[in-house]
This record gives C-alpha cells, sequence and structure tokens, in this order.
C-alpha cells in the first residue's frame, strides 16, 4: 500500500514509518522539520500550506496524520499558531484526502486537559470524525 505519514519525522511517527516499512508498504513522510537522514520518499511541506495538500494527499492511499504543533506548557501563549497548525493543518489534510477518498487515520491521544494542546487537537479530532461521519472518508 502507498501511505503518507504526516509528521513522520517525529518520535511516534518516525517509530510508525518503520513499522509500516517493515509490512512491505511504500511509506512517504510528510514533514516540516528539516532532518540530517532524509530519505528519497521525504517531503518537506507544511499540513497548512493547503495547496500542497490538496496536490500531494490524493497520490496515496492512505494517510496517517499526525502532524501537529506539540506541546502543552509551551503552548499556552501560542493558541493561534497551535490551531492553524493542529485545526486548520488537520482540515487541510482531510479536504485533500476527500478528493480522492484516500483513507486518513487520526492520530491523537485522550485530551482530558484543558490546555491549548488539547483543546486543538480535539478539534482536529472532532473534525475527522465529522469528515466520516458526514462526507463518508474512509
Amino acid at each position: 500500500m502507498k501511505i503518507l505519514v504526516t509528521g513522520g519525522s517525529g518520535f511516534i511517527g518516525s517509530h510508525l514509518v518503520k513499522e509500516l516499512e517493515k509490512k512491505g508498504h511504500r511509506v512517504d513522510i510528510l514533514s516540516n522539520i528539516k532532518s540530517t537522514n532524509l530519505k528519497p520518499n521525504y517531503i518537506f511541506a507544511d499540513v497548512t500550506d493547503r495547496e500542497t495538500m490538496l496536490k500531494v494527499v490524493p497520490k496515496y492511499e492512505m494517510v496517517y496524520h499526525l502532524a501537529g504543533l506539540l506541546g502543552t506548557s509551551e503552548l499556552i501563549t501560542k493558541a493561534y499558531e497551535a490551531s492553524r497548525i493542529n485545526i486548520l493543518g488537520t482540515v487541510n489534510v482531510l479536504d485533500a484526502a476527500l478528493q480522492s477518498k484516500t483513507k486518513v487515520v487520526h492520530i491523537t491521544k485522550p485530551n482530558c486537559w484543558l490546555n491549548t494542546y488539547s483543546i486543538t487537537k480535539y478539534a482536529g479530532e472532532s473534525f475527522a470524525k465529522m469528515y466520516q461521519k458526514e462526507f463518508g472518508l474512509p
């Protein structure tokens, strides 16, 4: 299967990429973090770049969406930036996937804290659920 992992150069994403490759999938990484260990299947891009997402995502059968701005106390004063990346970035991935019915796995964790990170990740998760329910996005 041809798979895209957004945030694939991060801690969880890099481990997911290794596991998917072990299972024989062709995996491409989309990240805005410059890595010294660039692979040929590395796409340097940002999920907030809507035009890029609309072009790139439909080329894949499945997208694992992990990209996001991390932090709890670090983001308390960065609500706008966290919202732009964690919410609008997710909407960009979902809209792009909707074009070709690319399957999306939106990876998040339980959010029981009231902080910028949890709020924005929960909003992204809610959009993913809505796209599945309202538009049939797999």
